[in-house]
């Protein structure tokens, strides 16, 4: 196993009178296979103070996330503490491992609170979609069976499919790891219906995931 180190200073164009926020990259496996990286502040190897973590697995990654509550306002530059303006450094050497046996580089986002996000703007989302999609996607969405049904289950899920996915993309401006991901070049290529089912996650986003390229 290896620990790669790299130092980074997050800072930020609209606050130059704030200390910057020195840190590092902790890489915890090799190059290529399965790995993660950790953002740490400078000076530091312990994994319980890292700001942030993505991991990533031959030319994808995948699970990025922040770990801490952000500092005190003068001992950042940052001024929203956001997965996106956080986790930039770790996508970056992220970019470097994956692209390292020639192959284009993945990143697959989750897409937790699109259900709620859809439950919360349902009656001012436009969908090119039947009839009996939107009543599945709103099922999906509320967990409320469908007129006729008892439980929201592979047929809602079925049925449902061509609606979820249009309001997944119409979700990712909403959703955090997505906007790290676009914000570093990537470009969305489609999103995965049922691409997690277990229980939470169906709840929390109807299983959907959304997969970028980076070009």
């Amino acid at each position: 196993m290896w620990a790669v180190m790299m130092r980074r200073s997050i800072r930020s164009c609209c606050c130059r009178r704030r200390r910057s926020f020195a840190t590092q990259v902790l890489r915890i496996g090799d190059e290529y296979t399965s790995r993660e990286y950790l953002l740490l502040p400078t000076g530091t190897k312990d994994r319980q103070y890292a700001l942030a973590s993505l991991r990533a697995h031959r030319n994808i990654m995948f699970g990025a996330k922040l770990l801490q509550q952000p500092p005190p306002p003068e001992d950042t530059a940052i001024d929203e503490w956001t997965l996106q303006n956080v986790a930039g450094p770790l996508v970056e050497r992220a970019l470097d491992d994956c692209s390292a046996q020639g192959e284009q580089v993945q990143a697959v986002c989750a897409l937790y609170g699109l259900s709620a996000w859809v439950t919360q703007h349902w009656e001012t989302l436009s969908l090119d979609v039947d009839d009996i999609s939107k009543q599945a996607a709103y099922a999906i969405a509320t967990g409320i069976p469908r007129p006729g049904h008892s439980v929201v289950g592979q047929g809602t899920f079925r049925d449902g499919a061509e609606a979820w996915k249009q309001l997944a993309e119409l979700f990712l401006p909403h959703a955090m790891e997505s906007q790290l991901y676009l914000k570093h070049g990537a470009q969305l290529l489609h999103v995965e219906h049922l691409a997690d089912t277990s229980p939470a996650y169906l709840q929390s986003a109807g299983g959907a995931m959304a997969r970028f390229l980076f070009l």
